[in-house]
C-alpha cells in the first residue's frame, strides 16, 4: 500500500506540474489563427499560434505575400523565382509591343513581296487601262477602214496607237513592281504570331534578351503556393523554431505552433 501511495503521489505531482486549460487564454489573433498566452503556471510570455488546415494556409499565404512586398523576390532563389515564370503574361506583353512595332515598321515583319498598291497607284493604273480600252476600241474602227487608197496613213496611226499602248503596258508593270500600299493584314497577323510561338517556347531567354525585369511575369498566386507547399505551416510561419505539430480534437485536426 506503500507503494502504490508513493506512485499515486508522484502521478498527483506530475498532474500538478501540468499546466491546466486556464493557464492557456486567447491573445488575439495570429494571421488567420488563434493566438495563446500561457499564465500563472512558470511558463509565462510563451505564445502559441492554434489553426485548422485551411486557416494555416490562408496564413501562410498572407505571410509570404507579406514577405515579398518586403523583400521582393530576392530572398529566395533565382532558379525556383524563375520557374515561375507566366508564360501567357510574357506573351502578352510581347503581343502589344510586337503588334505595336509592326503597325510601325511592317516591312520588319513582312516580305516586300507581299505588299500592296497604294490607292493612288491603283487609281493610275485603272485611268491607264480605260485609255488601253480607249486606244484599242479606236484600232478597232481604223481597222474597219483598212482596204482603201488610205491605207497607208490607217496603218501608221495603228502602229502609234499601238505604241502608246505598249508603253501604258510598261507604265502598268513598273507601277506594279513597286507597290507603296500597305502590307496585307492577315500575314501581319500571321508574323506575328510565328514570334510570339518562339516567346511562347522559351519565354526565360526573351526576357533575358530584351533586359526585362522577370518579377513583373511571375505568377505570385503559383510562386505562393509552392513556396507553402515546399517549407510547409511551420517554416512559414513559425519564426520561433520553425515547428507546426498536429494535435486532433473532436475529430478535427488542428496545428499548433510555439512562436515566441
Amino acid at each position: 500500500m506503500l507503494d502504490e501511495i508513493s506512485d499515486l503521489e508522484d502521478e498527483l505531482s506530475e498532474l500538478e506540474n501540468k499546466i491546466d486549460v486556464y493557464h492557456i487564454i486567447p491573445d488575439g489573433e495570429f494571421y488567420d489563427t488563434t493566438q495563446f498566452i500561457v499564465i500563472d503556471a512558470g511558463l509565462d510570455d510563451r505564445e502559441y499560434a492554434v489553426g485548422t488546415e485551411s486557416e494555416m494556409e490562408s496564413s501562410s499565404y498572407d505571410r509570404v505575400d507579406s514577405l515579398l512586398d518586403d523583400i521582393g523576390y530576392d530572398g529566395f532563389g533565382i532558379n525556383f523565382v524563375m520557374g515561375h515564370i507566366d508564360t501567357d503574361e510574357v506573351v502578352s506583353y510581347f503581343r502589344d509591343f510586337f503588334e505595336d512595332d509592326a503597325a510601325n515598321e511592317p516591312s520588319a515583319y513582312v516580305d516586300e513581296e507581299y505588299r500592296m498598291l497604294s490607292d493612288e497607284q491603283e487609281d493610275q493604273i485603272r485611268f491607264m487601262k480605260e485609255k488601253i480600252e480607249a486606244f484599242e476600241l479606236k484600232i478597232e474602227r481604223l481597222e474597219y477602214e483598212l482596204g482603201g487608197e488610205d491605207d497607208d496613213e490607217i496603218q501608221s496611226d495603228i502602229d502609234e496607237i499601238n505604241e502608246e499602248i505598249e508603253g501604258l503596258n510598261d507604265e502598268i508593270s513598273d507601277i506594279e513592281s513597286s507597290p507603296e500600299g500597305d502590307y496585307p493584314e492577315d500575314k501581319i497577323e500571321e508574323a506575328v504570331e510565328d514570334r510570339l510561338r518562339d516567346v511562347k517556347y522559351d519565354p526565360e531567354s526573351y526576357i533575358k534578351d530584351w533586359g526585362l525585369d522577370h518579377e513583373n511575369f511571375i505568377n505570385r498566386r503559383e510562386f505562393i503556393k509552392d513556396v507553402v507547399d515546399t517549407d510547409g505551416y511551420g517554416h512559414t510561419l513559425n519564426g520561433y523554431d520553425g515547428n507546426a505539430d498536429e494535435q486532433k480534437v473532436q475529430d478535427e485536426w488542428f496545428y499548433v505552433m510555439r512562436i515566441n
